[in-house]
């Protein structure tokens, strides 16, 4: 899967939830997609999705990741078969 279609699906499945984040891996490449923080979900789009480094750092997109990327990215390095993770609030 190319990062475009790993962008569209982790933005699909976050609109699937009222309220929490879901985030993807591409381990290939070593880059995390998630939902950027402080923007609303309609105004949300495929494009809008931040994409990090293992390390957290920003590699693509002008929004910065959610707040739980380090919560996102201790679980993809503590289980190195997770391709993705979902999160809700209560």
């Amino acid at each position: 899967m190319n990062l475009a279609e790993l962008k569209k699906q982790v933005y699909d499945c976050n609109l699937e939830l009222a309220c929490g984040n879901v985030s993807a891996i591409d381990r290939g490449n070593g880059l995390v997609v998630i939902k950027p923080k402080g923007i609303e979900y309609n105004l949300l789009t495929a494009d809008d999705m931040a994409v990090t480094d293992l390390d957290g750092n920003l590699v693509e997109g002008s929004l910065l990741p959610s707040v739980d990327l380090d919560i996102h990215l201790e679980l993809y390095k503590k289980f190195p078969n997770a391709g993705g993770i979902a999160h809700t609030h209560s």
